[in-house]
């Protein structure tokens, strides 16, 4: 029984000194993050061609150095509301992402109000996921972090877009 204690022990001593880095942004007022392995690039906010009968979470594509990217607003596809504060025009960023989809690299782009920085959030910053009182599908969510005393939740963006990938 105590061998099996020591092998927890070093399981959760491995845990604490893993370190997951991610992109924080703005959603809607508020603070989210991407992994930075699936971030490809951020853009400024550019011109989108609209493509008709679209899904209503898909704003457009946009040509990055000749490939199509689509972009999506994650607000709406998380069904998250749109009113209280308006993000400033100036700061909104399309984040670029590479997510595998039936073992191609898939490009595509998200809306974000705001990007901040990149920051790693330790095992020991992160909180187990509420249950309760999230509004949306709990099983999207990563992770909850802790950045600067802020809770920070880490989207499982995989979960997010594949399934929209045709």
């Amino acid at each position: 029984m105590s061998d099996l204690a020591v092998v927890y022990d070093d399981q959760q001593e491995d845990r604490q000194d893993e370190m997951l880095s991610v992109l924080s942004l703005t959603l809607g007022g508020g603070l989210f993050a991407i992994e930075t392995a699936q971030v490809l690039e951020v853009l400024d906010d550019t011109p989108l061609v609209m493509v008709p009968n679209s899904r209503p979470f898909v704003r457009g594509l946009l040509n990055m150095r000749g490939k199509v990217v689509p972009v999506v607003d994650l607000q709406r596809l998380l069904g998250m509301p749109h009113g209280g504060t308006v993000a400033d025009p100036l700061e909104r960023r399309i984040v670029v992402l590479t997510l595998m989809a039936h073992g191609e690299q898939a490009l595509v782009g998200v809306l974000a109000d705001r990007v901040h920085q990149v920051t790693s959030l330790s095992q020991t910053e992160t909180e187990t996921i509420p249950s309760v009182g999230v509004g949306w599908d709990v099983s999207l969510i990563k992770t909850i972090g802790k950045d600067h005393g802020a809770f920070i939740i880490v989207l499982d963006m995989e979960k997010i877009i594949l399934p929209l990938v045709a």
